[in-house]
């Protein structure tokens, strides 16, 4: 099971699961108000640097037990690799943690429906990102593919959206900021995900749970003089830390899932279910909350459901094509 021996549809339901549960936790932690360690009379949330460097502890750890009947079950205890491959890892594990950073900032500078909805145009960043790479080929036709199920998954935020709040602009404080800054966490999580597809190729016996594992305790790495740098606003009182973990524990099992679907699946693949993950962010919270379904979200479910047929014909059609004779 540590190997990624899951069905694909088991861990497609379980990322979706998880992934929403930690974007739940992380925007209720960054917008509560917990009292301060040294003046328990001021309140304050939860930083995104707290949030991120939590994230990656909670996830070492986490690893680190289920690796103790495995080999490199110790800290930074990492496979020996050729220095072309540390190159790509210490990559990986870069982008992997600026992009959680941004996503973390993000949230605290504005709504959760305004981030996720600049997310979901992620396809688009890790297509041009893979075609520059060379790591992924895609026809025209499954461009189209891609953004019909992008203006789908905008309609739909869209929808739920306007349920609660006139606009996802006019609720956000500084969107030009938040925009950038979640643009930019797509680029990393893009260059992430080439990164790992090409380490992936390069490597004989690729283990997806170790090459995570390192990836975590590199970024724990990365984090820890950001986390200096901002003490004491970076310390969180004892009552957020429950929150702390399970948001740490949900976010290390739904990048787990993440990185075993990335290795069985192609980056454009990846990210068109990343896309129809926050779809279904959206369904299960509408649901949850008794929120209805207005015009636009009918709209954009077709909208998705349309872009997926059209994607997965013209990806059948290229392959088809390629396996023809020459």
């Amino acid at each position: 099971m540590l190997t990624g021996s899951l069905p694909l549809s088991l861990l497609i339901f379980l990322w979706y699961a998880l992934g929403t549960l930690t974007i739940t936790t992380s925007k209720t932690l960054l917008s509560t108000s917990y009292p301060t360690l040294n003046d328990q009379d001021l309140h304050h949330p939860v930083s995104p640097v707290t949030l991120t460097i939590f994230q990656f502890l909670v996830s070492t750890i986490t690893l680190n037990l289920l690796l103790l009947h495995h080999p490199f079950p110790s800290f930074l205890s990492l496979p020996p690799l050729p220095p072309s491959q540390k190159t790509l890892l210490l990559k990986t594990s870069f982008t992997y943690t600026l992009g959680f950073l941004l996503t973390s900032y993000s949230f605290s500078l504005s709504t959760a429906s305004f981030t996720e909805t600049i997310k979901s145009s992620e396809p688009i960043t890790s297509t041009l990102v893979a075609l520059y790479f060379s790591v992924s080929p895609v026809s025209s036709g499954e461009f189209l593919g891609i953004l019909l199920i992008i203006l789908g998954v905008l309609s739909t935020v869209h929808d739920a959206s306007s349920s609660h709040t006139p606009s996802i602009l006019t609720s956000t404080p500084n969107p030009t900021l938040s925009l950038m800054i979640t643009l930019t966490s797509n680029l990393c999580f893009s260059l992430r995900n080439v990164y790992q597809t090409i380490l992936k190729k390069e490597m004989r016996n690729f283990n997806t749970f170790r090459f995570f594992h390192g990836m975590c305790q590199l970024s724990l790495l990365l984090m820890l003089p950001i986390f200096l740098f901002h003490l004491p606003k970076s310390l969180c009182p004892i009552s957020a830390l429950p929150p702390l973990c399970l948001n740490g524990l949900s976010h290390c099992f739904y990048n787990l899932c993440s990185a075993m679907i990335l290795s069985r699946v192609s980056m454009i693949d990846h990210s068109m279910f990343n896309c129809l993950r926050r779809l279904g962010a959206i369904l299960v919270s509408n649901f949850w909350f008794g929120v209805g379904m207005g015009m636009w979200g009918g709209g954009g479910i077709v909208g998705t459901v349309g872009g997926v047929a059209v994607y997965e014909r013209k990806k059948a059609e290229r392959k088809r094509k390629e396996s023809l004779p020459r």
